[in-house]
């Protein structure tokens, strides 16, 4: 009895001690150190509390669930539903997409995220993956390996029937001109982009803009970027920045504006919106390269915040708490690992955000079209944003009340990227990982009871849709007269916008010149006449004519960029 008695007593001091921290108000974790307790007499005789290995080593794993009970896990806005657009073994680890003018789908594949931390590091490669959807169902279900045995892709975007591709240090452009599937050349751009040991800031967010050149995030890493293969060329800082990049002139790139960790969009308008793990949505004030003409002129941070509660807007998470996220904010409230214990709460804020996007389509309901949307892989969760003007600067207030756009019970659920599709929907990219955190920001002692490469052989890329929807056949605007393309820069989805001017670029086709004359004049909507602007620029004969009739135009959009 005396021993039971003195078992009784320690086992009271200790719990009253973790009462003192945040344990009673996470139940998991207070039975992970009960469980440690117990397990050992002589830890308890000697009344010393469980080491950080002892707690690790009682963490719970959380099961995978296939692609249809993941969807069926999800809570969502009642006015949409999730469909399956590829899915394993199709895909693994997709971390960034592409579609081009065919809709055929590129994929980067990351099986390196967190293999460092691995106990038996496989040291495997990325790849990128070429989906085709051959019945026209809307689901992909064929892949060719496009692209084999390249390091960490973070960044597609297509060009002239190849990609370009994030590869941090590098930026690569791949092609087949074979026709086999597979590309044949493989050319180093650009070099010397930094990147982080934990896997989350590298190079992002390839995306065509207006003016007919790639805008691509550089990430916080930034790096020192010079031209691969130009002995003379100067390497320059980008971090803070971001590249702009002619694809048909590779002997240059431009520094502009940047900011952000991984997600960066424009709108219909050209507005270039970026957010960062605890940001969720800054917009991009300007294009530093004005500025830059002045020497002299200070100019103010180009980066303002539009979410009005930024890290601290309330997140409705419906998963569980993850067991090891509760385990490390219990260690820093009690100063045995590094980190803030974030007030003592481990979820329900922005830590995750990621691959914020403009919605562009036109298949959505006209009153979500132009929403801001980013995706929080810590929370499971997709958020929505109204954009509102707020003088000169925009302020994206939260637009589901109570409760989030998609919110998943699915802890496997990592919406790290978004697209505007085809169709009109937008596509999720869901990495699905059992553990997306950074493994260096854990303690090395949950290593080795933590699987960091958990999930790496499955990835899932959904479409959300409007309830009922059903997609049109896939497009091969390929094959579509210069003329047929410049129609379709006056298109309601901006991905045919994009794509159109695209091509008129990559053709440099003479007989569009007099049809986009006319749609600068006459085009129906206010997208489609300043893009025409930028082709007729593209094409290099943007006549005085032309700019006079934009600066007159009556929407205020096309006389800005007129100017």
């Amino acid at each position: 009895m005396p021993a039971l008695t003195n078992l009784s007593q320690s086992l009271h001091m200790r719990m009253t001690r973790l009462a003192n921290t945040i344990l009673l108000d996470h139940p998991l974790i207070l039975l992970i150190v009960c469980a440690c307790c117990l397990s050992s007499q002589t830890v308890i005789a000697q009344d010393k509390p469980p080491s950080i290995d002892e707690l690790a080593s009682k963490l719970p794993r959380i099961p995978a669930s296939t692609p249809e009970q993941s969807v069926d896990k999800m809570q969502i806005h009642p006015a949409f539903e999730v469909q399956i657009v590829a899915t394993e073994p199709l895909i693994r680890d997709p971390a960034a997409i592409d579609i081009d003018e065919n809709g055929r789908m590129y994929v980067c594949e990351l099986p390196e995220y967190n293999a460092y931390a691995a106990a038996d590091n496989p040291q495997e490669k990325g790849a990128i993956k070429r989906l085709v959807d051959t019945n026209g169902d809307g689901r992909y279900d064929t892949a060719t390996l496009f692209v084999e045995d390249i390091a960490y892709p973070t960044a597609i975007i297509c060009w002239d029937d190849g990609v370009f591709i994030g590869s941090a240090p590098d930026l690569f452009y791949c092609k087949d001109t074979t026709g086999d599937g597979r590309a044949d050349i493989r050319k180093k751009i650009l070099t010397g982009f930094g990147s982080d040991l934990a896997g989350e800031a590298h190079l992002n967010s390839f995306r065509w803009g207006v003016d007919n050149r790639i805008h691509i995030s550089t990430n916080l890493s930034g790096g020192n970027v010079r031209l691969a293969n130009a002995a003379e060329s100067t390497a320059v800082s980008t971090r803070g920045r971001g590249i702009i990049l002619d694809p048909r002139d590779l002997s240059g790139f431009e520094l502009t504006s940047g900011a952000g960790q991984h997600g960066m969009s424009m709108d219909n308008w050209g507005r270039k919106f970026v957010c960062s793990n605890s940001v969720p949505a800054q917009m991009l004030m300007l294009d530093d390269r004005y500025l830059a003409r002045n020497p002299y002129l200070v100019s103010p941070n180009l980066a303002v915040d539009i979410a009005p509660e930024g890290k601290h807007t309330e997140l409705f998470r419906i998963s569980a708490a993850e067991p090891w996220r509760e385990l490390r904010t219990m260690l820093r409230r009690t100063k045995q690992f590094r980190g803030s214990d974030e007030g003592g709460k481990p979820f329900g804020f922005f830590t995750g955000a990621t691959g914020i996007t403009i919605y562009r389509g036109d298949a959505w309901p006209q009153e979500f079209h132009g929403n801001l949307i980013v995706g929080d892989v810590a929370n499971n969760l997709i958020y929505r944003a109204i954009l509102k003007p707020k003088g000169l600067e925009l302020v994206a207030d939260r637009a589901d009340a109570g409760k989030e756009f998609i919110a998943s019970r699915d802890l496997w659920f990592r919406p790290v990227q978004f697209t505007n599709a085809p169709d009109g929907t937008l596509y999720a990219i869901d990495i699905s990982r059992e553990l997306i955190e950074g493994a260096a920001f854990l303690p090395p002692e949950f290593m080795k009871y933590l699987d960091p490469l958990s999930g790496s052989k499955q990835g899932r890329i959904y479409r959300i849709a409007p309830r009922g929807f059903s997609s049109p056949p896939t497009p091969n605007l390929g094959k579509l007269t210069t003329l047929e393309l410049v129609s379709l820069l006056d298109h309601t989805n901006g991905w045919h916008r994009d794509t159109a001017a695209r091509l008129i670029y990559q053709r440099q086709d003479s007989s569009a010149i007099s049809w986009l004359r006319q749609l600068v004049k006459q085009g129906k909507t206010a997208a489609g006449r300043f893009t025409a602007l930028y082709a007729l620029q593209g094409l290099g004969v943007l006549d005085e004519s032309s700019v006079l009739t934009a600066l007159i135009d009556s929407d205020a959009i096309v006389r800005v960029h007129a100017l």
